[in-house]
């Protein structure tokens, strides 16, 4: 007879944990992965955590998932190593941290994008003196060179709602770089290491906080 095998997933809800599901024969699934289950009275999008043959719940409490949404993993092992530490070193739920840490599609159970957001930095050597005649366009990249990071356009909008214009100016120009995210990116290091992390995964941690 063959052996059941269970999936531990994080599903986006306020309560600690994850929970087991079973999954049906002739099914794979990788942790990375999303799967739709029955929560409740709800159908949800949730993260495979773990695979196992095992769970310390009886086989009657647990429910079979009700389908595979991803053939390969969404989530690369570092994002969900950030969720794992993020979890246990703020102590909030996971599923909740998995929600805050992925992009909106993510968490709806749509296909990524591929894409993540963008970001701008001014190119090397720029000078916004040579921009006397576009005083916008010498605000902003003066405006670059002294955040001296590449900046998203939530950060853009902080520094005026009328960036837009002249950002499009100054990559006509060259006097910008433009660089377009991944849909997912991280880079954790170890817990004994400072952790650098991306736009996303910042506000993630903060909301957790």
């Amino acid at each position: 007879m063959k052996k059941s095998r269970y999936v531990q997933v994080a599903v986006p809800v306020p309560l600690p944990g994850v929970f087991d599901y079973r999954l049906p024969e002739a099914t794979d699934v990788t942790p990375g992965s999303r799967v739709e289950v029955p929560f409740g009275k709800r159908r949800l999008v949730g993260l495979v955590m773990a695979v196992s043959s095992t769970s310390q719940l009886a086989e009657s409490q647990i429910k079979p998932i009700l389908g595979v949404v991803d053939e390969a993993p969404v989530l690369p092992p570092d994002i969900i190593q950030l969720i794992h530490w993020a979890t246990d070193y703020y102590h909030h739920p996971i599923g909740e941290v998995y929600a805050s840490a992925v992009p909106k599609l993510i968490r709806q159970g749509k296909p990524p994008n591929g894409q993540g957001e963008t970001l701008w930095q001014a190119a090397v050597d720029a000078n916004p003196e040579s921009l006397a005649r576009a005083p916008r366009q010498a605000a902003l990249l003066d405006f670059l060179l002294t955040r001296k990071q590449p900046l998203n356009a939530d950060q853009l909008s902080d520094w005026s709602n009328q960036w837009r214009p002249s950002m499009k100016a100054l990559e006509q120009k060259s006097l910008v770089q433009k660089t377009q995210l991944p849909c997912l990116e991280a880079s954790v290091a170890s817990p004994d290491s400072e952790m650098q992390l991306n736009p996303e995964q910042q506000q993630a941690v903060e909301q957790v906080s």
